[in-house]
């Protein structure tokens, strides 16, 4: 009884410190903004809110049979003219097997390798990782709860939220998806297939962390739309249709919560971005016109706010910098490639 009765205490005190600490960021959060930034945030809760009881029959009903698979402009034709490296397609097989085996290491970290006594079964020979398992604490984020419901900057009992959102950037199949195209090999197209049906079944839409942050959900699209350029072809019809479903999903979330006042800085970038790459690339889908011009004015505009005339980044950071300039520079090419060049202003 004495070890229970500490065990309790001590869980009483670490969700008091817990409690203390969320409280004293989010004051300091509340003395940084300024009057119009608290009344866009009271405004954005008041949409998280009512997204959170009701959403658009069109966005979750949304018909992924109409729109056509994206074309990325000149992506084909420079993968292909790296296709006599020998060393690069080793690395890209290697990656694919090792990723098809359920070998994933990111930041640092290894995931867990299935574990086939436990009934992880590959299907097609692929496996799947568990989107929303912390490797390093083996715990689960919540997967079926509202995703602005779950309080990710301060729940340590799940892990640090970027490991998981780190592997739901899906960008460790864009080399697959490349050295499928080249190599027509069909096991990385089966590869990236099996991922990418996965992630959208196990991640409804607008539950779990995975889709509580913006810059998120910004960069998946990119890779989903690489993905599909490549080899989307080759998909079946059905997941095609759930991919492309979900894309536009994921641009109506980003065009309804924009980053806005202090959170204008690379977030607002990678969202802008993604915007404008799906509006640009899957032109018919609805919205498709706005996102590409709201995604085009905002880097216009950003790209001389979010790095200085000396080229210094405004966060003050050298790796924020170069991430902004990287979006940048996406867009700018496939504004370029897709005629419709930004302003040479910028």
């Amino acid at each position: 009884m004495g070890r229970e009765r500490m065990v309790k205490g001590q869980g009483s005190s670490e969700n008091l410190v817990r409690l203390v600490r969320k409280a004293r960021w989010y004051r300091n959060r509340l003395a940084a903004m300024s009057a119009p930034e608290i009344a866009h945030r009271l405004e954005e809760q008041l949409r998280r809110r009512v997204s959170r009881l009701h959403l658009p029959g069109a966005v979750t009903g949304f018909d992924g049979t109409k729109p056509a698979l994206p074309t990325w402009p000149g992506l084909a034709e420079g993968v292909g003219r790296v296709a006599g490296d020998a060393e690069l397609l080793a690395d890209w097989s290697a990656h694919a097997v090792a990723t098809q085996a359920g070998r994933l290491s990111f930041l640092g970290i290894d995931w867990p390798e299935p574990d086939t006594g436990a009934g992880q079964a590959a299907v097609d020979g692929v496996h799947v990782p568990d989107w929303h398992l912390d490797p390093a604490t083996g715990q689960r984020w919540p997967h079926d709860r509202y995703c602005f419901d779950i309080s990710y900057r301060h729940a340590d009992e799940y892990g640090d939220v970027k490991n998981v959102w780190e592997l739901s950037r899906l960008q460790y199949l864009q080399p697959i998806a490349a050295y499928a195209l080249v190599a027509e090999d069909a096991s990385a197209v089966a590869t990236c297939e099996r991922h990418l049906a996965s992630w959208v079944a196990e991640n409804p839409v607008y539950k779990g962390v995975h889709w509580s942050s913006g810059i998120e959900v910004g960069f998946r699209i990119v890779s989903i739309l690489v993905v599909l350029s490549l080899v989307g072809d080759r998909f079946a019809a059905d997941t095609r249709h759930a991919l492309l479903r979900s894309l536009y999903q994921h641009g109506w979330w980003l065009a309804r919560f924009p980053s806005r006042h202090s959170s204008a800085n690379n977030h607002l970038v990678a969202e802008a971005a993604g915007l404008f790459l799906l509006g640009t690339l899957c032109p018919d889908m609805p919205g498709a016109r706005r996102w590409r011009s709201y995604g085009r004015a905002v880097l216009e505009r950003e790209c001389q706010r979010q790095i200085y005339s000396d080229g210094v980044g405004a966060e003050q950071s050298p790796a924020y910098a170069a991430l902004t300039l990287e979006w940048l520079l996406l867009c700018g090419d496939l504004g370029r490639r897709s005629d419709e060049p930004f302003s040479a202003a910028n």
